[in-house]
């Protein structure tokens, strides 16, 4: 017996840091809408800059032909049909709802993520992920809010978000034998920008300023190479995307803190309980997944 090719802490540590880079993303998304920036300009004037990031990726890591070729364009219909679902509903939600609670709704989408992989990629649910994802639950819980008084109709938006970005991340871990992370995203975030440029004519036509198209290129370029990133390390985690896909927890308390210094949104002691435990949560995990394969090699 051989020891897999890629070690699991490789594919926490993407995912990790992909996590990372879309909640900065979404933390400019809200910026730019509650400044008045409309959903089809920001889709539309965003993919040149990440465009061309993930055309110099693509480049040095393997070619742009290996990339970027359209060779199964139906897959990639479909990856860009869920992207463009969950921008629209990712922009309605922070439009909508405070951005920190709207952070930790869409940290379900590991939870969907786990579930459509066990229905749809085989994966085998091991014990302490029941564990694992009811204390999820109950910190999810925590943040929003125990008594649910200030429950808004608007969050099943973020809810809709992350059921959509579960089923995202499990489609492209199921196809990464046919299409690389930064193919997927190229095209993906290709066709959320034509449907974006077709909105951006229908119902605005205003070119936005210079500065706001700076803030735009920007927010791009950090969800591209988070997308990329987050699906190079759902890849890597086959047969394992579930619990990799925990890791998008790290956004809890990023979401905390900014929400708390640009948008005066403090935390409750409820709120910071339930996202330490969320992420503590995701740090068990990763290092159960490392301990398993370290018992597994000496085994060898």
């Amino acid at each position: 017996m051989t020891s897999t090719s890629h070690a699991p802490v490789q594919a926490f540590i993407w995912a990790a840091a992909g996590a990372f880079l879309m909640v900065l993303a979404d933390f400019f998304v809200k910026k730019l809408a509650v400044s008045g920036v409309g959903m089809g300009a920001l889709f539309f004037f965003a993919f040149p800059s990440g465009a061309f990031v993930l055309v110099v990726l693509s480049k040095f890591r393997g070619g742009i032909r290996h990339h970027l070729f359209p060779k199964h364009p139906k897959l990639l219909l479909t990856r860009g049909l869920f992207l463009v679902m969950a921008g629209y509903l990712l922009f309605n939600s922070l439009l909508n709802n405070p951005f920190s609670q709207h952070i930790m709704i869409t940290q379900l989408a590991p939870i969907f993520t786990l579930i459509f992989s066990v229905a749809f990629l085989k994966e085998v649910l091991i014990k302490q992920l029941y564990t694992i994802i009811i204390l999820c639950i109950f910190g999810l819980w925590l943040i929003v809010d125990p008594s649910f008084s200030t429950v808004s109709p608007f969050l099943l938006l973020a809810l809709g978000t992350a059921i959509v970005q579960g089923a995202s991340h499990t489609f492209v871990a199921g196809n990464s034998h046919r299409i690389t992370p930064i193919g997927f995203t190229f095209w993906g975030t290709g066709l959320l920008a034509l449907v974006g440029g077709i909105l951006w004519f229908l119902f605005d036509r205003k070119v936005p300023d210079f500065e706001t198209l700076a803030w735009i290129q920007l927010t791009s370029l950090l969800a591209c190479v988070g997308l990329a990133m987050i699906a190079h390390g759902l890849q890597q985690a086959r047969p394992n995307v579930g619990q990799v896909g925990v890791m998008l927890y790290i956004q809890t308390p990023a979401a905390i803190i900014l929400g708390w210094v640009f948008f005066s949104e403090v935390p409750s002691l409820a709120s910071l309980a339930g996202g330490s435990l969320i992420v503590g949560s995701g740090v068990y995990l990763a290092l159960l997944k490392s301990n398993k394969k370290n018992v597994m090699n000496k085994e060898i």
